[in-house]
């Protein structure tokens, strides 16, 4: 059986992951999911060229 050292260390080890690679991708995924759901929840629905293009 694992003493509890050993799982902090593997929870430090996760957490340590987790921030590494989950912090880019809340960076740059934040502001098309807000364009996204905005996309889907309005009436009329624009499409993605009328949101890129301003027509």
């Amino acid at each position: 059986m694992a003493k509890n050292s050993d799982i902090v260390k593997q929870l430090e080890k996760a957490v340590d992951l987790a921030v590494t690679y989950g912090k880019p991708i809340v960076h740059w995924g934040f502001i098309p999911t807000i364009i996204l759901v905005g996309m889907l929840t309005t009436k009329p629905r624009p499409s993605l060229g009328q949101l890129l293009w301003m027509g």
